[in-house]
């Protein structure tokens, strides 16, 4: 039975998530700071359907998630299966786009081959502002706020856009769920 976790829609729980985005791009400047809260709330968000792991440091195959070759991302969630678990989507973290370096368009690319070298059609790209959600066809974009001068403007209805993140989240990683049980 699929729901969502109500603490994930509590203001609580939104200024939470602000301010560790916020703090990853004050304290330390790493991708690896994004990692936390952006594990943290998919797997609130998913918690009883599905897993989410970290496999971004991963230098051999092990366990079940032999179907990803040379190209890692960051995070799999995974699907419950009979003898185990099988990677259903892929989560790609990169850091905040203050340097044009940074910038998501830069990193499709990866997406894209990191979809080619696996069999996982399904793909998150995300910066913790920025959402984009891949599968085979198309892609679709949410966004939370923007960034200017080291400073992140939040969007004026943070709240609808992150309850339609939520919402979209859950819905995508459900689609490729039954995408993968049609194989």
């Amino acid at each position: 039975m699929t729901y969502i976790n109500k603490e994930v829609l509590s203001r609580e729980y939104i200024q939470y998530y602000k301010e560790e985005i916020e703090f990853a791009t004050i304290y330390n400047r790493i991708e690896l700071n994004l990692y936390f809260i952006i594990e943290l709330t998919l797997r609130k968000l998913l918690e009883t359907d599905y897993k989410v792991t970290n496999i971004s440091t991963w230098k051999t195959h092990t366990g079940n998630l032999t179907r990803i070759r040379e190209k890692f991302p960051d995070f799999v969630v995974l699907s419950k299966e009979n003898n185990g678990y099988d990677e259903i989507c892929m989560i790609e973290v990169k850091y905040l786009p203050f340097n044009s370096e940074y910038q998501l368009d830069k990193h499709e690319k990866q997406v894209r081959e990191q979809q080619i070298d696996s069999s996982i059609n399904y793909s998150i790209l995300t910066n913790g502002i920025e959402f984009r959600f891949y599968n085979k066809e198309h892609v679709e974009t949410l966004v939370l706020g923007t960034y200017k001068k080291d400073v992140i403007e939040w969007s004026e209805d943070f709240e609808l856009t992150w309850k339609q993140l939520v919402n979209k989240t859950k819905d995508f990683i459900k689609e490729s769920d039954k995408d993968r049980v049609m194989k």
